[in-house]
């Protein structure tokens, strides 16, 4: 058997950038704009990787809707300042899946809060599920992985802010030196 069957990251759509970063742009301090977009179709959590990549959409939907089975819990929010470490919450859930030799499956969920927009000092944030389905109830384990994963996805954030910070707007991609091998 395997250590786990899917890895899956749920959230906001990738589609929601552009529109926060524009209702950023023209903040008036009223939280009714944002509201009205948490509260469209398009602010619905979705699918936004799986590993191995579905095969069946129905499976995929399923664990949409297991990362957040209370549609109330995913809701966009403004902040103003982010907290140093984002809380991290553990859920866990069973599913059977099969009748003729129904076995269980185990859920590992992490939900955290990831950023959207940001403008200033205000930040659109979003929640976001990481979550491994198993036939093996090791979730310590399963969640360490989790845990591993999203502090790498963090570090890398953060090491692709500071290099955008330090790189001037407006300078060109450098030109190598001398010919290239393909010369």
């Amino acid at each position: 058997d395997r250590l786990f069957e899917t890895y899956c990251v749920v959230g906001a759509p990738t589609t929601l950038q552009e529109p926060l970063q524009e209702l950023l742009a023209k903040w008036s301090g009223h939280e009714e704009n944002l509201k009205r977009l948490s509260e469209q179709d398009q602010a619905s959590p979705e699918l936004l990787s799986m590993y191995p990549p579905a095969e069946e959409i129905g499976r995929a939907e399923l664990l949409s809707s297991f990362c957040f089975a209370d549609r109330v819990s995913f809701e966009l929010n403004l902040v103003k300042q982010l907290p140093p470490t984002p809380k991290l919450q553990r859920t866990v859930f069973v599913m059977v899946e099969g009748t003729e030799n129904p076995t269980p499956l185990y859920g590992c969920c992490l939900h955290t809060q990831e950023i959207l927009a940001t403008r200033d000092d205000m930040h659109v944030v979003a929640p976001r599920c990481y979550c491994i389905v198993s036939r093996v109830p090791c979730l310590n384990a399963h969640f360490a992985l989790l845990e591993c994963v999203l502090w790498h996805e963090r570090k890398e954030r953060k090491v692709n802010t500071v290099v955008e910070t330090m790189v001037p707007r407006g300078v060109p991609d450098q030109q190598p030196l001398g010919p290239s091998i393909d010369d």
